[in-house]
């Protein structure tokens, strides 16, 4: 894991953040694919996804958050 990222058992949330110049790090775009790529792709995956969507807006929903302008 240290040879694609530094400090990879570390909790480092922004290294998935582009930085200044609108670039993501040096990090390869295949190294992390969840679903697959390709023929091979999972074809759950926009069951899947969409799953996720409907949990996370019940859980707004039923705890009640709101988006607040600027």
């Amino acid at each position: 894991m240290e040879e694609n990222f530094p400090d990879a058992l570390k909790f480092k949330p922004e290294r998935w953040l582009k930085n200044e110049n609108q670039l993501k790090p040096n990090i390869n775009p295949y190294l992390v694919i969840p679903f697959g790529h390709g023929m091979r792709s999972c074809i759950a995956r926009r069951f899947a996804e969409q799953s996720i969507l409907v949990f996370l807006v019940r859980v707004g929903h039923h705890k009640n958050i709101s988006l607040k302008n600027n």
